[in-house]
């Protein structure tokens, strides 16, 4: 321990001499030092090696820590405090790295990281080459969209049953998505609101026009009104999805826009459609649907459409599917009843 202090020591005498590269130097030879030898050095010189090469690190500008993220990366058996200080940097080009490749980072760590850091990092964390289920569930709850399809199309990466039902309909919101997914023929068709613009290799089939609605309880104050502008509802209490990663969500947006209001600030954003339905139902929220799903009567009792212009075109809803693909003659099925259950809506009834 004396010779390890006297080392530590000495180490700080030159940091507060040095300059920025002379300590850059004194770290790049430390490192070309612990990297020969890696594997021969006992758990006590590795942490030798943590305290001197954290000291450096702490002092180095960011394009000379990056450099020794990517040395670090690869090495079974770096020093776990300083790669854990890389990881948590909140440059990402220092902690991408480490983040996807080094194996000194237990779950402990990435879940701490991906609580805690920005996009980027969980990014980062989603492309390792294997992900427990505990890893996964945070990076699918904090992340947003691209980290969800990246954790997805992980080979590597475990899910719990419900969280790959999550993952599967947050993928199949997205548009470019859904278009390789029925390339890769893992689903046969999508119902939906038309994509834009369709690529060549796929057609899409109209049911019917889809427009967009505002709700209310049954017992909401609302509910009792035969005229209301929507400028009256901007500071009740919205339920609504996610503006940015919701077409349904983007429309609303559109609406209050083009109403010259802004969007509601009395609001909660979620897609838990069931969720939606009981709160709004039951309590002093409004909401806005798709109009098809109130004329069918589909979402349940306790809703009521509320007499509101809503300056939003309607869009064409129907199904996507691949050219010249075969389908299944439960596809078939599903289709033919579908096109059934569309006519009323189709001659706007």
């Amino acid at each position: 321990m004396t010779a390890t202090t006297s080392l530590l020591d000495e180490l700080e005498c030159a940091l507060a001499a040095g300059t920025n590269a002379q300590r850059i130097e004194m770290l790049s030879r430390i490192t070309d030092l612990f990297v020969a030898d890696a594997h021969r050095y006992t758990h006590r010189q590795i942490d030798l090696f943590d305290e001197v090469i954290a000291k450096l690190t702490s002092a180095i500008e960011a394009k000379a820590r990056a450099k020794l993220s990517i040395r670090l990366a690869g090495v079974p058996n770096a020093p776990h405090g300083v790669v854990r200080m890389l990881a948590f940097d909140d440059d990402i080009e220092v902690a991408r790295p480490v983040l996807t490749e080094s194996e000194r980072l237990d779950d402990s760590d990435l879940v701490a990281n991906a609580n805690s850091k920005t996009q980027q990092h969980l990014a980062a964390i989603s492309e390792r080459k294997s992900l427990s289920e505990v890893v996964t569930d945070v990076l699918v709850t904090r992340g947003d969209r691209h980290v969800a399809h990246s954790v997805a199309r992980n080979a590597g990466a475990r899910f719990s049953d419900a969280l790959r039902i999550q993952i599967q309909a947050n993928i199949l919101t997205d548009p470019q998505q859904q278009h390789r997914a029925l390339r890769e023929r893992t689903i046969d068709f999508f119902v939906g609101r038309l994509p834009q613009p369709i690529e060549k290799d796929l057609e899409f089939e109209t049911l019917f026009q889809e427009g967009l609605v505002v709700v209310a309880g049954a017992h909401n104050r609302w509910a009792r009104h035969r005229k209301i502008r929507l400028a009256e509802l901007v500071a009740e209490p919205w339920l609504l999805p996610p503006f940015e990663t919701s077409a349904v969500g983007s429309l609303i947006a559109q609406a209050f826009r083009a109403s010259g209001l802004e969007v509601p600030k009395n609001r909660i954003m979620t897609d838990a459609v069931l969720f939606m339905q009981s709160l709004v139902a039951n309590g002093d929220f409004l909401s806005c649907y798709s109009s098809s799903p109130m004329r069918l009567g589909t979402v349940g009792l306790g809703l009521k459409v509320l007499p509101v212009h809503l300056p939003v075109p309607r869009s064409p809803f129907g199904i996507l599917r691949l050219k010249n693909r075969t389908l299944s003659p439960a596809a078939e099925l599903f289709i033919q009843h579908a096109r059934e259950v569309a006519k009323p809506l189709a001659k706007g009834k």
